[in-house]
């Protein structure tokens, strides 16, 4: 239980808010880096096929 003057209280709320407020900016920045990564690997993907077709197309 909290003490009378409830101030450990509003820190435990503050804490929790903050953890909260923490996981979804770990979150946010995870979908953010994990979309990167798809774009990224497609790009690689692009530029792999069409050196693949150029040199088809030199033979």
């Amino acid at each position: 239980m909290c003490p009378p003057t409830l101030d450990s209280c509003r820190s435990a709320v503050m804490e929790e808010h903050l953890f909260w407020k923490f996981e979804a900016a770990m979150l946010a920045l995870t979908v953010a880096f994990a979309v990167l990564v798809v774009i990224r690997q497609r790009w690689l993907d692009r530029l792999a096929s069409e050196k693949v077709r150029r040199q088809i197309e030199s033979i």
